[in-house]
C-alpha cells in the first residue's frame, strides 16, 4: 500500500513598479514574487521520506512585465480619434442645469482613470482644442458651426448620466474614439468656468 505526501504551497505577487505609461499600455513593470512551501516528513509501510534542512521552504524572485494594459480599455481601432478634452458649453449666464451636466460628466470621467480634462466654457469662448462638445438643447443648432469637427453631445440634466456612461463606453471600446490612461503622479487641475488652477 503506497502512502501519499500532502504538501502546501502559498504564492503571492506584489506590484513594485507599474511601469512607464505609454499610450494604452505600461512598459517595464516589476512585480516581486514570493512563495512558501511546506512538505511534511513521511514514514509509512517502511517508506521514510525526510526533507533536508526542514520541511518549510521559501522562494522569491521578480517578474518583469514587457507590456501591460488596463483590461477596461481596448486598444484603439485604426483611425480612432484621441480624446483629451471635453467641453461643456453654455450660452449667456451659466444656468444651474448646465452646471449640473458639467459636474456629471466631470465625475464620470474622473472615475475612469483616463487622461481627459472636462472643462466649462461659454459657447462663444471655446478653447482652441477639444474633441467632445456637450451642449444643452437650446444650443444644438449653433453648436456645429463652432465644434471644429468635435463630436457633439446634446445633454440635459436628466439624461446626462446615461450620456456620460455611453461616452465612457465609446472611449473604452476604442472603435471611434479613445483616451490614454492618466498619470497618477500628475498635478491635479481644478476647472471652474474655464479658469484653471494647479
Amino acid at each position: 500500500c503506497m502512502g501519499r505526501v500532502n504538501g502546501t504551497v502559498i504564492a503571492a505577487a506584489f506590484g513594485v513598479f507599474k511601469g512607464i505609461p505609454l499610450a494604452l499600455t505600461n512598459v517595464g513593470g516589476v512585480d516581486l514574487l514570493v512563495n512558501a512551501a511546506y512538505v511534511p516528513e513521511f514514514n509509512n509501510s517502511g517508506v521514510n521520506v525526510t526533507v533536508p534542512n526542514g520541511s518549510l521552504k521559501f522562494g522569491y524572485g521578480a517578474r518583469l512585465g514587457i507590456l501591460h494594459r488596463d483590461r477596461s480599455v481596448t486598444a484603439p481601432a485604426p483611425g480612432a480619434r484621441l480624446v483629451t478634452t471635453i467641453v461643456c458649453a453654455f450660452g449667456g449666464e451659466l444656468p444651474t442645469a448646465q452646471l449640473a451636466v458639467f459636474h456629471r460628466f466631470e465625475k464620470r470621467i474622473a472615475r475612469t482613470g483616463l487622461r481627459i480634462r472636462v472643462r466649462l466654457f461659454a459657447l462663444d469662448e471655446l478653447p482652441e482644442r477639444f474633441e467632445i462638445l456637450v451642449v444643452p438643447p437650446d444650443l444644438a443648432e449653433r453648436a456645429p458651426a463652432v465644434a471644429r469637427g468635435a463630436r457633439i453631445i446634446v445633454a440635459t440634466r436628466d439624461d446626462a448620466p446615461a450620456l456620460a456612461d455611453q461616452l465612457v463606453h465609446d472611449l473604452e471600446s476604442g472603435s471611434a474614439i479613445y483616451a490614454e490612461p492618466a498619470d497618477p503622479h500628475a498635478p491635479k487641475i481644478v476647472t471652474h468656468r474655464g479658469m484653471e488652477e494647479l
